[in-house]
């Protein structure tokens, strides 16, 4: 929201890890998140307090630079969980955890700039907010799509990988849309959405259960870039 100065009180010492299914100290949470944020460091602790402070100095003028590392990065990501199903690689999709905390960081950062700046062409602040809080939603399916392929036992199905290569398809025409507006990409993107939504009902009985599940969590990508192609041609209307 742009504050400089956050008070965290609390009554509660510990708190439920449901992933991992045991309690957790919170402030060893709140250490933990403060990390995702640029600039801002816990500089006073009690047990059932903290403070919570930026000690740097931003500017908006740094905004489009992260955002176009936030799209690279997330390119990224998809394109590790992608080439580690098809050459069976886990240590690739393993770091995909490490790439999801540093895009979440920028993501941060990002959302931070418009709310105690706004963006230099003040009309498109609200839109960009919107489409950071899309990809903030986009890692984190990316994410949890690679926590899943390490549970599975199996290799995957190569209809399943054809599946997350659409996705990464997606990923990567939106972000040169986003930058180089062009009608016929949107096209190819809606192609490759109602491709995936086929292949997903084709795929049905035919894969494990827990690999359809995951693959169809990542179709939610393909409908978060949707949303986000109406966000940007909003752009045009200037």
């Amino acid at each position: 929201m742009g504050y400089d100065e956050i008070h965290v009180k609390f009554q509660n010492l510990t708190t439920t890890h449901f992933r991992e299914g045991k309690e957790i100290s919170v402030l060893k949470v709140i250490n933990q998140e403060v990390t995702r944020l640029i600039g801002f460091e816990v500089i006073q602790q009690k047990e059932n307090y903290c403070l919570i402070k930026d000690i740097s100095t931003s500017s908006i003028k740094e905004f489009d630079n992260v955002l176009r590392r936030i799209f690279l990065l997330i390119s990224d990501a998809n394109s590790d969980l992608l080439r580690g199903t098809k050459e069976k690689n886990m240590k690739l999709i393993e770091n995909i955890e490490e790439k999801h905390d540093t895009i979440t960081k920028f993501i941060s950062y990002c959302s931070r700039l418009l709310n105690k700046y706004g963006y230099p062409d003040a009309q498109k602040t609200i839109a960009l907010y919107h489409i950071i809080a899309d990809l903030d939603k986009v890692i984190d399916v990316i994410k949890n799509a690679g926590r899943d392929i390490l549970k599975f036992r199996h290799d995957l199905n190569g209809k399943s990988i054809q599946l997350i290569k659409l996705v990464d398809d997606n990923i990567r025409l939106y972000s040169e849309f986003f930058y180089k507006f062009d009608p016929k990409k949107p096209v190819q993107m809606y192609k490759n959405r109602n491709d995936m939504l086929d292949l997903l009902f084709q795929l049905k009985n035919k894969i494990p259960a827990e690999e359809l599940v995951t693959l169809a969590k990542m179709e939610h990508i393909l409908e978060l870039i949707t949303d986000m192609q109406v966000a940007r041609m909003g752009f045009e209307e200037n």
